[in-house]
């Protein structure tokens, strides 16, 4: 990666700064600060197979940048670049750097509860109402596979058909959201998804630090108390522990599978 960091910067015309990489999903995703003269970027370069479709999930960033309202708060997308080599694709993206881009959590949940001032409880909520006014055909979450992931991973009968789909960031964890001011970030799998999904998942990815997790729900209890966001947070968790191995995340998935059994006991 690091040649193709260096091919990055090159294009872009950008010089990194000397910090380490932040090293994304599986270690298939890096980002680092750049700066072009006065103006400051954030460099996000991807890596993946040929073999693997990659069409859908490259496409989020583009089609987000010129398809969502300036309700959803994000950073811009400046420039883009893809090329391969051997059997793999490089993708190279050139983002608005966020002042200060900090986001919430080095991991995608909560192990400390960060400081979240009102105007930026008001900024999430704008964001996510935004999202709900985009009209797509990109699908983050297949019913196909919940039907799957649901009765593989859910230790009670449950069903899992999907009656209302709404447009979601799809990945609305720790790692996606800015902090002290709000803005969401890495748009790879936006698309439409169960309705309630993404406080479902911010929510799920609070379980290890109470107050927070109290404090989405009662900040969205209309949306907890729709059985559509129900479906979708018991989605979000059977999600959860079908791609993630208890021993990366064994707390967490711990606190999700108590979590499920309240909501199945409804």
């Amino acid at each position: 990666m690091n040649a193709a960091l260096a091919r990055a910067t090159a294009e872009f015309g950008v010089s990194a700064d000397t910090v380490p990489a932040h090293h994304g999903w599986r270690g298939q995703r890096w980002g680092i600060p750049v700066a072009r003269g006065a103006t400051l970027g954030w460099l996000k370069l991807s890596e993946q197979t040929r073999a693997l479709d990659i069409a859908g999930l490259w496409s989020g960033p583009t089609t987000a940048h010129g398809t969502l309202p300036p309700e959803v708060i994000r950073p811009a997308l400046l420039d883009t670049v893809d090329w391969t080599s051997g059997d793999h694709y490089y993708r190279a993206e050139l983002w608005q750097r966020l002042s200060p881009r900090c986001t919430t959590s080095s991991t995608t949940f909560l192990v400390a509860a960060p400081e979240l001032d009102e105007a930026w409880w008001a900024r999430l909520r704008a964001s996510l109402d935004g999202l709900r006014t985009v009209t797509t055909t990109r699908r983050a979450i297949r019913q196909r596979y919940l039907n799957v992931a649901m009765r593989r991973q859910l230790p009670f009968a449950v069903s899992t058909t999907v009656v209302q789909w709404s447009p979601a960031h799809a990945d609305l964890h720790w790692s996606n959201v800015t902090t002290p001011e709000f803005a969401l970030v890495d748009w790879e799998r936006w698309g439409l998804a169960p309705a309630g999904w993404d406080i479902a998942m911010l929510h799920v990815f609070s379980l290890l630090v109470t107050s927070v997790a109290q404090e989405i729900r009662q900040r969205f209890a209309e949306e907890f108390a729709d059985p559509a966001t129900v479906l979708a947070e018991l989605g979000v968790i059977a999600w959860l522990l079908d791609t993630h191995s208890d021993e990366d995340i064994e707390a967490l998935a711990a606190a999700a599978r108590l979590r499920a059994a309240e909501l199945g006991a409804r």
